[in-house]
């Protein structure tokens, strides 16, 4: 129970003691009258009763400004408390966008160059996956700190959101002290693996985009707009980089993205609502596929469809009703007859749009099996088309690792295991190895952040 404030007490002190005075009061006086006590006595009783309501005026008034002195601190305390962020004890999203505000308004003044820099923790997904939230948690407290670190007391860190930070550098002297600033944080990140507890410990890195901001009319989306085309690029290059805006080259930003590619995105967000599932696995899906093309040696061409294939593998439940989509429990068969059709209604989708319509084989046949056995129609082997391939083994990866209702999550190499089992059967087995591969150069290339334990 909440004990209540000293100022309040004295209020309701003073409330009371002026309640009870009134009530001395009037009993003194009829008990002078009724003794003929006369008009000095009543004099003296009124002068007294007179001081005493001095006092009283004086200790409420006191009290008073106590009380309202407490309401602004609890008031002024509970306006910081909105500008923290509740894990890291840095402040958050709305203070960062505040502190740009602030900065973009100082640089029209004094024609000073800030910088912003935007942070992602990379591949944080796969430390959720892996270890669980409670480590996550560990590891965005841990970033946090280690950014805190390297830049100025007066510099604002803030977390973003999720794995994401913001840092604010007022009065940078340009692009050459925030690329400082942005690599020593990168370097920082990974200087040493996190403690997860228990002995165990998990290398991190992350990316870095940043822009300074020359043009005081900007807006504070316009600028983080720009520093997120530079984390962008950092991502495409590999990860554990740190780029400015002015680093990116033709190409590298989400705009550059080629038609088709943002059209696929679109048609993906419009399933994954449809479908109530999680939008990253689309995303995931073309992302494997097409480093799976790449490591296959394949031709730009198939690279493209195999991502594009990942984008929209299942785009044609958009035409399966609900009664379909949103059963839980077993489809008889008319039902799974139904379902089994949105790969013929998804080519049909695809090929009616120029953009994308290389992708129709992609989204046609990956439901069909190495062995012979899918649908629709029953291809086998090397008949089936490799971009199809490709995209059902990106897809069987990404749903087991991340669960369904019916089925808990797999860890990478208990799904690595079962695509193994499954290859010659319903997989490809060349594709399935690639997968293995594609996986392990990236852990390899990032400090192997999905899976280095030590004791």
């Amino acid at each position: 129970m909440r004990r209540p404030s000293l100022p309040s007490t004295l209020v309701a002190l003073s409330v009371g003691c002026t309640a009870a005075a009134a009530l001395i009061a009037t009993r003194e006086l009829r008990h002078a009258a009724d003794a003929g006590g006369g008009p000095h006595g009543i004099e003296r009783i009124v002068g007294g009763l007179l001081g005493l309501a001095v006092v009283l005026v004086v200790l409420s008034a006191w009290a008073f400004k106590r009380l309202a002195a407490g309401n602004e601190r609890a008031r002024a305390e509970a306006e910081q408390q909105s500008l923290i962020d509740a894990l890291t004890g840095l402040h958050n999203r709305r203070h960062a966008e505040e502190a740009i505000a602030a900065e973009i308004t100082r640089a029209g003044r004094n024609r000073s160059t800030p910088g912003v820099l935007i942070l992602d923790i990379d591949h944080f997904k796969q430390v959720n996956d892996v270890y669980g939230h409670h480590a996550g948690d560990v590891v965005i407290r841990e970033v946090g700190r280690r950014i805190r670190c390297c830049v100025r007391q007066y510099d604002t860190v803030a977390r973003w959101g999720g794995e994401e930070f913001a840092v604010v550098l007022p009065g940078a002297t340009g692009e050459s002290e925030v690329r400082v600033v942005a690599e020593r944080i990168r370097k920082m990140a990974a200087f040493a693996p996190v403690q997860l507890g228990e002995g165990r410990r998990l290398n991190v890195t992350v990316s870095v985009g940043g822009v300074v901001v020359r043009d005081h009319r900007s807006s504070v989306e316009a600028i983080v707009d720009l520093a997120d085309r530079a984390l962008y690029a950092a991502k495409r290059r590999g990860r554990n980089r740190a780029v400015l805006f002015t680093d990116i080259a033709p190409g590298e930003t989400v705009e550059d993205e080629p038609e088709s590619v943002r059209l696929a995105q679109a048609l993906a967000l419009a399933v994954s609502v449809r479908e109530a599932s999680p939008e990253r696995h689309c995303e995931e899906v073309a992302e494997l596929a097409a480093r799976i093309a790449m490591h296959l040696g394949l031709s730009d061409s198939l690279v493209m469809r195999c991502r594009l294939g990942g984008w929209i593998h299942d785009i044609g439940k958009l035409a399966i009703p609900d009664r379909v989509i949103a059963k839980q429990s077993a489809l008889d068969d008319e039902e799974r007859e139904i379902l089994h059709s949105h790969v013929t209604l998804g080519a049909e989708i695809v090929r009616g749009i120029p953009a994308i319509r290389d992708a129709a084989s992609a989204v046609l046949y990956h439901h069909e099996r190495w062995d012979g056995s899918g649908y629709p129609e029953g291809l086998a082997n090397q008949s089936i088309p490799l971009e199809a391939r490709v995209v059902a083994c990106a897809d069987a990866f990404s749903a087991i690792t991340a669960g369904r209702p019916y089925q808990p999550p797999l860890s990478r190499e208990e799904a690595i295991g079962q695509l193994r089992r499954s290859a010659g059967r319903s997989l490809d087995p060349a594709v399935v190895e690639a997968l293995a591969a594609v996986l392990a150069q990236a852990d390899a290339a990032t400090g192997d952040i999905a899976a280095a334990v030590a004791a």
